[in-house]
Order: structure tokens, then C-alpha cells, then sequence
């Protein structure tokens, strides 16, 4: 075995596969046969670490998963892109349980070529929300009666949080928003929408719905960098009176789907001074909130009921 090229080849794949991010924070090691020589490749998802060791032999080793595969086919799937004829997925045997059927058909995409032919676009609640919110089973709170489009929750998925999130604005008849950016291959509207919330509150996910359902009435996006307010200044039940969008910080902005991406647009509440901070100065404030809101141990959503950040300036 060529050890460098090999290693040099598993790096190549876990840098540029859409689907690794998805994988690496659900397995600690994972082993490759190739021909009687064996490397296993142990993953910290915590500290961001992954460490690759050579073994003369597979014999009494046991990784999580073990992948056969053919060196050369290794070599020219991470270095040309040629398609991966045959690898076959094996489990070592012990009595360690054995990983989530999902996980399995993640770590085969690692080895694939995107394209449109080799997806499906039940891959994104099937593969892609199944890793994130801990293969947890989503509950359908709104279905739309003609079009494909629905808002699921996952309880506790997320550090203990309710997921809610929406399935079916990335589905490819419905075109593409170039207003997002013309950088990636966007599926359909090249966004879903999400929202965390404290577990056993369905004050805000019922706020997704009807943000959804504005989407689907008016045919107006909901972008990164927007601000929503209602006419009321606060939100029954809590102390917020609108949401920003932004990008999460706990997991992957974009996901892959057929053979492009879907970004996350994230709502985080916001109390009436942030939102009329955020208005008067036409969201130039919003990193900075989001950032605070980060640094005080509210990452990615926010309480129903709290102060509003401290560094809120007077308006000039």
C-alpha cells in the first residue's frame, strides 16, 4: 500500500464531501480494508481532530464500520472523481451495537460522486435531518394540501432543544433564488427554514408555521439578514417581538441534496429594543446580537423570556 497517497486520498474525501459533516460528529472510529492491510481513522468530533494509523493487518481490529475498498479505486475516486465500482460497508462483529441504518448511507455518499441520479430528495429528511436532530423521528405539526412542502418538529434533537423545520422549499420544481447567490448550485429555493426552541414550548414553532405558509401566499423569501416584526410589539406569551434570520453556529450552514446545496435560514427572537435597533439602523446590528446572544450560552436560539443585549447603543 502507497500509505501516503492513501492518507493524502481519505483527507482529499472527508475535506470535500458535502455529506462528512453530517457523518463526523456520530462516529469515533472507522476502519478501511484495503486487501489484507488495514487503516483506521479515529474521528474527534469534539476537537475537530481526525487521526489515521497504518496497520499491516485487519486481524483483531474492530472500528465502529469497516469499508472494503480497492486501493486504486480509492486513489482515483478522491483524485479524479471516477465512480467507486464496488465498496462494501462490514461490521466488525463485536458487541458494540451496530450504527444507525441512516449513518450507513451517509458514509456511502462520502464515496460517491454527487449527481441527480444517485439522490433522492427523501435523502433530505431520510439521511441529512435524521444525523442532525440525533435520528430522532419528526413529527408533521403542518402539511400544505397541494404543494410538497410541510413543518416538522424533532423533540429535544438539538442540546436538549425542539427542532422546528421546515421540508420541501429546497425541492427542485420550484426553480432557484438567484437573490440568494449565484456561488453554488441551489436546489429549488436553496433554503430551509429553522428554529430552535426551549423543549415543550410550541409558542415559536407555530410562528415557523405561519412564516411558512407567508412564504408560500406572497412568493416573498425569507434571507439571511432579514428582520420579521408583527403588528403587535410583542408576541403573545413572550417577551420577543420579532425574528432575525441568520446562519446557524452549531451546525453546518448547508446541506447536500441531489447534486447542489441548501443553505439554513435561522430564526432567533429578538426583544423590542434589538428590533428596533436592528430597523432604524437597517440591520447592522444583527451580527452583533447574534454574536452576544452566542456568547451568553444562547447558541442558535433564544428563551422565550429574556433581556435584551446589553450593548445596544443610543441611537444616533
Amino acid at each position: 500500500m502507497n500509505k501516503e497517497a492513501v492518507f493524502a486520498a481519505i483527507q482529499q474525501i472527508f475535506q470535500t464531501s458535502p455529506y462528512f459533516d453530517f457523518v463526523f460528529p456520530h462516529l469515533s472510529q472507522l476502519g478501511l480494508k484495503i486487501a489484507d492491510e488495514a487503516i483506521l481513522i479515529n474521528l474527534d468530533y469534539q476537537n475537530s481532530n481526525i487521526n489515521v494509523s497504518y496497520f499491516s493487518t485487519w486481524q483483531n481490529l474492530y472500528p465502529q464500520l469497516w469499508i472494503y475498498i480497492q486501493e486504486k479505486a480509492l486513489l482515483e475516486f478522491a483524485f479524479q472523481q471516477i465512480k467507486i465500482e464496488t465498496l462494501i460497508l462490514e461490521n466488525p462483529g463485536t458487541s458494540q451495537p451496530p450504527i444507525h441504518p441512516a449513518l450507513e448511507r451517509l458514509i456511502l455518499k462520502c464515496f460517491e460522486v454527487p449527481t441527480i441520479y444517485n439522490s433522492s430528495i427523501t435523502d433530505r429528511e431520510d439521511l441529512i435531518y435524521a444525523a442532525l436532530f440525533s435520528f430522532r423521528e419528526g413529527e408533521i405539526i403542518w402539511q400544505h394540501s397541494e404543494l410538497d412542502i410541510k413543518v416538522l418538529k424533532y423533540h429535544h434533537a438539538l442540546n436538549g432543544l425542539d427542532v422546528y423545520v421546515t421540508s420541501g422549499f429546497s425541492n427542485p420544481e420550484f426553480g432557484n433564488t438567484s437573490n440568494i447567490t449565484e456561488e453554488y448550485n441551489l436546489i429549488g429555493f436553496g433554503y430551509e427554514l429553522i428554529l430552535l426552541s426551549p423543549p415543550d414550548t410550541s409558542i415559536l414553532g407555530e410562528h415557523l408555521v405561519g412564516w411558512t405558509k407567508y412564504i408560500i401566499n406572497t412568493g416573498n423569501h425569507l434571507l439571511r439578514e432579514d428582520w420579521l416584526e408583527y403588528a403587535e410589539e410583542i408576541i403573545s406569551g413572550t417577551n420577543l417581538s420579532g425574528f432575525i434570520i441568520t446562519s446557524p453556529q452549531s451546525f453546518p450552514e448547508q446541506f447536500p441534496l441531489f447534486d447542489g446545496i441548501c443553505f439554513w435560514h435561522l430564526l432567533l427572537g429578538v426583544t423590542p429594543p434589538e428590533l428596533n435597533m436592528i430597523k432604524t439602523t437597517n440591520g447592522e446590528y444583527i451580527e452583533l446580537i447574534v454574536e452576544h446572544l452566542l456568547n451568553n450560552g444562547y447558541c442558535d436560539y433564544t428563551p422565550i423570556d429574556r433581556e435584551s443585549v446589553s450593548f445596544l447603543p443610543k441611537l444616533r
